[in-house]
């Protein structure tokens, strides 16, 4: 039975939408943009203004949830800052269970913290311009192989009325090869094919704050600021399903499918205002929908949900919140988290291995500014990397053992916006500077497609939603599985060390004998 703060609205599809505006051309060289949109028409009652006081909220962590909390080892005394920047009494934080479990499984912790450090700046000028020059070392002492990768992104579509807000997720990408992007009250869908179409846009005037696509592409879950979701199909001209929420929906990330399950039934996560989760399950049938709601999972999180990420398979997913939680679940039990990861600040970035199914990447907000790397079957920290900056996003190469990071705000010395790590080292194989100092990465999707035998295709380009009103394609990795080396990570086929524990290794089933085995 849905409950009663869950309303589910069913719309018929109206007359053919007049007109979804011209199909621009979208192969123009870098520097010139291409429009995504010719022109939006924003009333004052439409601009939605933040009333936060910083990039992401930084909540002190004092409340408890029903389950252990795994706290992320740092400097004995560890002092924290308020929103207004104000420094906190510092607290000594003793040996946690997490650091007790790494120690047991033969983690070399003091080796596996990477930090930017300060250069020496020159002497202090009253010019903007000088002090909003960066630059920064790498904390090891060996030289950072470099590969070569454009600073330049292959394409540029113009995006007017780009919510900069580190709570949205405005991208999203389909396996079919579509990109959605929303804009004020509006979504458009691009891909290389057709150029630029807009949903139609009859059906709401409220902003949009998340967008995802169904595991087959199918489907587009367009959420927004009333709490509302829309559900789409591509050519339709009107919602098949609308599902009503208190609050904002800032995030949404439909399951995996099972080889066995019905390509019909598809289940999705709805991350609300109010730190609920709402568990649905969507039957998707000819020209007809429905929706169940399976739970609602109000045990996790008591701030809003910022990330939330299902494992390759299916069967874990995570949660980022406001309140610096990331929580992580057993898709076949959802009465409580397996295990709670505790952060310095709001946790967007939330990413999966998908050639490790256990390996969990979270980035924390402007007051963590941390990478962390996690076995999620023991809940172990395997490792760290202080980025210096707000992550907005991550997202591991399908091909190689690498991750890419994208950064928002920054309070310390980088002058990146996107980097790519070597897995497991850290070593910094790309940075892409952010062009001038105010532009910032708010979030970005891979962009990896399906064959006609369901097969993952592609990959090798990030989609990158810029706080300049842009939205940005970049090429790092090559398409091909194992093509070109990667200059530090490794082919992902290449599996010794990827957990940098014999221990976990062998519980992951890894031989140690050879390279490319696998049990």
């Amino acid at each position: 039975m849905i409950p009663s703060n869950t309303e589910i609205r069913h719309t018929a599809s109206e007359d053919v939408f007049n007109s979804l505006g011209s199909l621009l051309s979208t192969s123009v060289p870098v520097p010139e943009s291409t429009k995504l949109i010719s022109s939006i028409q924003t009333t004052p009652s439409k601009i939605i203004k933040s009333s936060r006081s910083s990039p992401d909220r930084f909540i002190p962590t004092g409340h408890s949830v029903s389950t252990f909390r795994m706290r992320s080892p740092g400097p004995k005394k560890v002092s924290t800052d308020n929103d207004n920047g104000s420094p906190r009494t510092s607290k000594v934080i003793p040996k946690t269970h997490e650091s007790r479990i790494a120690e047991a499984l033969g983690f070399d912790r003091s080796a596996n913290v990477f930090i930017y450090q300060k250069v020496p700046f020159p002497a202090k000028s009253n010019s903007t311009d000088d002090q909003l020059h960066f630059s920064f070392n790498f904390s090891t002492s060996k030289a950072i192989p470099k590969r070569p990768v454009s600073m330049q992104p292959i394409k540029v579509l113009d995006a007017p009325n780009l919510r900069d807000d580190f709570y949205t997720t405005l991208l999203a990408w389909s396996s079919r090869g579509d990109l959605a992007v929303g804009l004020a009250d509006n979504v458009y869908l691009w891909n290389n094919t057709d150029g630029t179409t807009q949903v139609p846009e009859d059906f709401s005037d409220q902003f949009v704050s998340s967008l995802a696509f169904s595991y087959h592409g199918d489907i587009l879950a367009i959420g927004r600021v009333d709490g509302m979701v829309q559900f789409w199909s591509k050519g339709e001209y009107a919602p098949r399903l609308e599902l009503a929420h208190a609050g904002d929906i800032g995030c949404m990330a439909w399951r995996p499918k099972h080889p066995l399950r019905s390509k019909s039934r598809n289940d999705l996560l709805v991350g609300a205002h109010n730190g609920k989760i709402y568990y649905y399950e969507i039957e998707w049938v000819n020209s007809s929908a429905n929706a169940r709601l399976l739970k609602i999972i109000s045990n996790a999180h008591q701030e809003q949900i910022c990330g939330l990420a299902w494992n390759i398979d299916g069967t874990q997913f995570a949660t980022g919140g406001n309140d610096n939680f990331v929580c992580l679940f057993d898709a076949l039990r959802l009465d409580k988290p397996k295990i709670v990861w505790q952060h310095f600040a709001a946790v967007k970035a939330l990413a999966f291995c998908p050639w490790q199914k256990s390996l969990l990447a979270t980035g924390g907000g402007s007051h963590d500014k941390r990478i962390r790397f996690y076995h999620t079957h023991t809940g172990a920290l395997i490792n760290m990397i202080d980025c210096g900056g707000q992550v907005t996003s991550l997202t591991w190469s399908p091909t190689y053992r690498e991750i890419c990071a994208t950064f928002g705000y920054s309070f310390s010395d980088i002058s990146h916006r996107i980097a790519v790590y070597a897995w497991p080292t850290l070593k910094l194989l790309v940075s892409i500077p952010a062009g001038h100092p105010e532009l910032r990465a708010i979030y970005a999707v891979n962009t990896v497609c399906k064959n006609e035998n369901g097969e993952n295709v592609g990959g090798g380009t990030i989609v990158v939603a810029a706080s300049d009103e842009t939205v940005r394609f970049y090429k790092m990795w090559e398409d091909e599985r194992g093509s070109i080396a990667s200059g530090g990570g490794g082919r992902a086929v290449r599996w010794e060390g990827v957990f940098g524990s014999d221990i976990v290794e062998l519980v992951e089933g890894i031989d140690r004998e050879g390279n490319e085995k696998i049990r």
